[in-house]
């Protein structure tokens, strides 16, 4: 009984932290943009929130009147107690909404994640990328991470193994090729003779 118990409690916490809804509205382009590419960025920034384990991202057809709305009341600007009004309606206690833009070579994406029960930007990533739009589907998951609060694990301390690895190596080589040779190349004296 006790483990029943036990088992119901941390269902229970599971789904009150994991069960927050969060709307993710497709990425509103600034400028010229295919719209498949768009589309396909979208998507991959909704399965990369879905990753991070913290909200329960609401399906596509559930977010349909919710994207009409906010297209009629952000058509004039962006308002977070407009978002978090139409948010509110739809049963999302969060929405996200971005746009990319792109200047010269260098992409721009600006990300914000809006509160619907407070009207606060709770949070706010922008990120810069320079090369082809295929790079921007990396770009997604750190700001997903980052709008998650979950910070990414390091790969400092690979470089640096890494390194120690490298430098030993090359010590031990050195030591062992100088017990042959002295630091200017040319080859060790021989050892005085022994004293009988």
């Amino acid at each position: 009984m006790k483990v029943f118990r036990i088992g119901i409690c941390l269902w229970l916490l599971g789904a009150v932290l994991y069960g927050q809804k969060i709307a993710v509205m497709d990425l509103r382009p600034l400028g010229y943009f295919d719209k498949e590419e768009i589309q396909v960025l979208s998507e991959r920034f909704r399965s990369e929130i879905v990753k991070t384990k913290k909200y329960e991202v609401m399906e596509r057809q559930d977010m349909e009147q919710l994207d009409k709305e906010l297209a009629l009341q952000l058509s004039s600007g962006f308002d977070a107690n407009r978002v978090a009004e139409a948010g509110k309606k739809s049963g999302a206690r969060y929405v996200i909404l971005g746009s990319i833009g792109k200047i010269g070579t260098r992409y721009t994406i600006d990300v914000k994640l809006v509160d619907c029960e407070t009207s606060r930007i709770e949070e706010s990533v922008a990120e810069d990328y320079r090369g082809d739009i295929e790079g921007l589907v990396k770009v997604m998951h750190k700001i997903a991470f980052q709008l998650a609060g979950i910070k990414e694990k390091s790969n400092t301390w690979k470089w640096v193994t890494a390194g120690v690895v490298s430098a030993g190596t090359a010590a031990i080589i050195m030591l062992v090729k100088g017990q042959a040779t002295t630091p200017s190349g040319l080859p060790m004296p021989p050892n005085p003779p022994s004293v009988p």
